[in-house]
């Protein structure tokens, strides 16, 4: 796979996910063991609009980079690994269980080993 068609499914994926989030919060903190209240509702709302942001923002860099195509691959991969560490110290904390954990914590390892094994130097 290219780096700019694994942008655009990482685009989708945020997209739907930040969706979701948006528009069925309960959904999310139920499944992460979580108890929301009236500032949690208005985070997750925020929350998910920077995130259909971070989709957008995928959805178009395979378009806009250019020769640095490589590179932003190698941005996106990082950005799922911190977002892989996050998830694992609120599970490790107590913050965060469940099947999102594992969810968010494999769905952040493929993108970010397809991410930098597209970018990847060749000869």
């Amino acid at each position: 796979m290219n780096t700019k068609l694994i942008l655009r499914i990482n685009g989708i994926y945020m997209a739907l996910s930040s969706l979701s989030a948006f528009f069925l919060p309960d959904m999310w903190f139920e499944g992460g063991g979580l108890v929301p209240n009236e500032a949690t509702y208005t985070l997750v709302q925020a929350l998910s609009a920077f995130g259909l942001s971070l989709a957008i923002i995928s959805w178009r860099t395979g378009d806009i980079a250019g020769d640095g195509i490589k590179s932003f691959g190698q941005l996106f991969g990082l950005v799922h690994c911190i977002f892989i560490l996050l998830t694992l110290y609120q599970f490790v904390s107590g913050q965060f269980s469940g099947f999102p954990v594992y969810f968010n914590v494999i769905a952040g390892l493929i993108f970010a080993s397809a991410f930098f094994y597209s970018s990847r130097e060749t000869a």
